[in-house]
């Protein structure tokens, strides 16, 4: 189990009144470690008070999030909602070192669906309905069952070296271990986006349910 403190600054935009409240959803982070100096922000996906859009407040555009909308509850706070859709996110890095993403997870349908993912590379719920990664042709799966909605605390630590072999699951602060479903290993690299509630093969099994808290990181945590 990992605990991280984090911590983020609004950014100013044009389109907002100074009276408007902006509650960040999502943030892509280059590090939380800011002994070193400032951390440098990939993205910041935030609630636009005036309506019900999602946008981003970083100044690093690219993306198109007008699909998704925004729901709210005490325990969870501001969450996105995917109904069956997904967006691409810009990625500024494009090393192959493993990432770390956090997020809040609850999965309303009863078919396997994207996580988040990069071209032929993502984190899914199977057709088992269990948690596993994927890279088109094969699965590296966790056997934890999926509970349709159900909030999980989910840390996804990808490596982009053309396998899955050094990947790890993290299930409500449990490590998980990952084990082949079928197919040869391969095809799990980076590129310039990433995606969340898709991949970027294709607009197929698109995710229906909520993700809250997300957090993005250019190494392992």
């Amino acid at each position: 189990m990992f605990i991280v403190k984090l911590s983020y600054n609004n950014v100013p935009i044009t389109s907002i009144s100074a009276n408007q409240k902006i509650t960040v959803i999502a943030k892509f982070d280059s590090k939380i470690d800011m002994s070193s100096g400032p951390e440098t922000c990939l993205l910041q996906v935030a609630r636009d008070p005036s309506n019900n859009h999602v946008i981003d407040i970083s100044g690093n555009s690219g993306y198109d999030a007008s699909v998704l909308s925004w729901g709210n509850n005490d325990t969870y706070g501001d969450y996105l909602i995917f109904n069956g859709s997904g967006i691409q996110i810009k990625n500024t890095n494009g090393s192959n070192d493993p990432r770390t993403v956090l997020m809040f997870f609850n999965h309303s349908n009863t078919s396997e669906e994207f996580i988040f993912g990069f071209y032929e590379y993502n984190a899914i719920i199977e057709s088992d309905h269990t948690f596993a990664y994927n890279s088109e042709s094969n699965a590296y799966s966790t056997g934890v069952v999926d509970v349709e909605n159900t909030w999980y605390h989910l840390g996804f630590i990808v490596t982009g070296n053309g396998n899955m072999v050094g990947n790890k699951m993290y299930i409500n602060g449990v490590n998980y271990p990952l084990s082949w479903g079928n197919g040869p290993n391969g095809n799990a690299v980076f590129q310039n986006y990433i995606a969340l509630g898709r991949w970027m093969h294709g607009t197929n099994i698109q995710l229906h349910g909520y993700e809250s808290q997300i957090y993005y990181f250019d190494r392992e945590l």
